[in-house]
């Protein structure tokens, strides 16, 4: 056996037995930084689905799950409606309902990065009619009757309560308090109306709650919009295609479908299951005046997996910016946390566990239940009416959308969803065949690296070739330098691509741990294991075994 050969399977088998991760993740929740998926055990989510559809419970639906940017389980069920019985494929159109908020918001906080308006800013400021508002407060008589009164609010409702759902202002077709009963009784959704005439029916109605005391579900993302169309001088749907959906290339997403032969793509409920019970009609074939920010728009998974992916990116999509890194913190931190003086109710439907940012829900803890829901903090999602539900998940570099038109079905299939979905992760080595190493492309990667075999000279370098393609894999959400983020994050075990210096560190630096420039806390045990010389060879010997150990791994996902 070749000395190299022997150098490299000893530094593999310690690398095995230092990371030692478990073949299968304790339980669904927190699974360790860079798992990847079984695909037997994804299989489960197709018998899942065909069970589904075979009942009659649904009539098809499409999952996309992506991680470090490629699909990894990309499957459609069943049919686009039982009518035409036509195949769903990643072109049909699915309402979103209130996956539309997501886009919305992601707009506004653009808008609000770019200094077209402030949190801070009170509604009535760009809709005076909204100087007027009043709290609806229920009053109990001595009769045991209960009445409206009718109070001044605390502080006037601002941007940011729209943004977080504070305002105040809500649905009429959930729940039974005297304000949402007044919301069904004014007839808001009567006639053909636009979002400045619905603004002014949302205006003369109570306030649910005192602005910022309640998270409260409603149409403050539709008066949000209506905020954007005054700043902008432009339409709802002109802002979303200059802001969003044209750099993002999300050509099939808007809110009318009015194309003959696009309306044959629809996707359509089970005709027993066809009340999406809004209060409102949602008929994308027919042009409406009314834009509904907060749940009216039609979308592709062509299209929403670009929308997802450029949030699970940080802002960015394929080199454009489309968020700013202080306005993506600013979508995804959680406003309505300890502190923030917001309450939460029966309906708090981020649910246990989340809290919400400027518009989409934040896992911030493991919840109230035992075990657990499956996820990972920080993880990001929305969901809608009609079933449909996205999940971000930035730990593991994934995410998942799941399209499907059934009201009454989605919150157990979107559970059961996530569960399977969690539970085919494991943190197990993937298996791999050897991959193809040699000289010029490591020296391009390690231009900057202090060593030997970084000048490309000696025995590892001349066996060594990085392909472009792996490069770019491994250089995700890292600082730009190969080696580093993928050697360090490898050798300890986590494996999720992200590196531990900063940009002006060099990635074969001293800063670091002085045994090899490993993160501290890893035991230096495995270097023993390797031999004991710390030569700059041997040292770029080691790190490279263990990035070719890591890409036989990253080949399978």
């Amino acid at each position: 056996m070749k000395p190299c050969q022997a150098l490299r399977l000893l530094a593999c088998g310690a690398l095995l037995v230092a990371a030692a991760p478990s073949a299968r993740a304790a339980g669904t929740f927190e699974i360790p930084a860079g798992a990847h998926f079984n695909t037997d055990r994804l299989a489960r989510i197709g018998e899942f689905f065909r069970n589904e559809v075979t009942t009659g419970k649904i009539p098809g639906a499409i999952l996309l799950i992506q991680q470090h940017g490629k699909p990894v389980y990309h499957q459609s069920f069943g049919v686009q409606d039982v009518v035409s019985k036509a195949e769903i494929t990643d072109r049909t159109i699915f309402r979103l309902f209130s996956m539309t908020k997501a886009i919305t918001s992601v707009v506004a906080v653009k808008m609000l990065d770019e200094g077209k308006f402030a949190l801070d800013d009170p509604i009535s400021k760009y809709i005076p009619s909204f100087a007027n508002v009043k709290v609806g407060v229920e009053m109990k008589a001595a009769d045991g009757s209960t009445t409206l009164e009718l109070v001044p609010p605390n502080r006037p409702p601002t941007v940011l309560d729209l943004l977080r759902q504070t305002s105040g202002i809500t649905y009429g077709f959930y729940g039974d308090s005297l304000v949402r009963k007044a919301y069904r009784a004014a007839d808001i959704y009567a006639g053909d109306f636009d979002l400045a005439e619905f603004a002014e029916r949302i205006a003369r109605l109570p306030l649910h709650n005192q602005p910022g005391a309640l998270w409260q579900y409603g149409h403050s993302t539709d008066i949000l919009a209506r905020i954007m169309e005054i700043v902008s001088g432009k339409s709802l749907i002109e802002v979303e295609r200059d802001e969003l959906l044209d750099p993002l290339g999300m050509k099939d997403t808007g809110f009318f479908v009015t194309d003959p032969e696009k309306q044959k793509l629809l996707a359509q409920p089970m005709p027993n299951d066809s009340d999406f019970r809004v209060g409102r009609d949602n008929n994308p074939t027919v042009r409406k005046k009314m834009t509904y920010a907060s749940g009216g728009m039609v979308s592709t998974m062509a299209d929403y997996a670009r929308f997802a992916q450029m949030l699970l990116d940080g802002g960015t999509y394929e080199g454009k910016t489309i968020l700013s890194p202080r306005a993506f913190k600013l979508l995804t931190t959680d406003q309505v946390g300890p502190g923030s003086g917001v309450e939460r109710d029966y309906f708090y439907f981020p649910g246990d566990g989340f809290g919400f940012g400027l518009g989409l829900a934040v896992r911030t803890d493991p919840g109230d239940a035992k075990p657990p829901p499956p996820g990972d903090l920080g993880e990001l999602k929305w969901d809608g009416a009609s079933g449909c539900y996205f999940v971000i998940d930035p730990k593991q570099d994934m995410f998942f959308v799941l399209l499907e038109q059934t009201p009454s079905e989605r919150q157990r299939i979107q559970k059961t969803v996530k569960q399977l979905i969690y539970e085919a992760m494991e943190t197990a080595p993937a298996p791999a065949e050897d991959v193809d190493i040699g000289k010029s492309e490591f020296q391009s990667s390690c231009a900057s690296c202090h060593g030997a075999d970084a000048r490309g000279k000696g025995p590892v370098s001349d066996q060594l070739k990085i392909a472009p393609s792996d490069l770019t894999v491994l250089a995700r959400n890292s600082n730009g330098v190969f080696p580093t983020s993928a050697v360090y994050e490898t050798i300890d075990g986590s494996r999720t691509i992200r590196a531990h210096g900063t940009r002006d560190m060099p990635i074969w630096g001293e800063r670091f741990n002085p045994i090899v420039g490993l993160p501290h806390n890893v035991d230096p045990s495995y270097w023993k294991l390797a031999g004991p010389e710390q030569s700059p060879e041997v040292v770029v010997r080691r790190r490279i075994l263990a990035v070719i150990d890591y890409l036989k791994s990253v080949q399978q996902k």
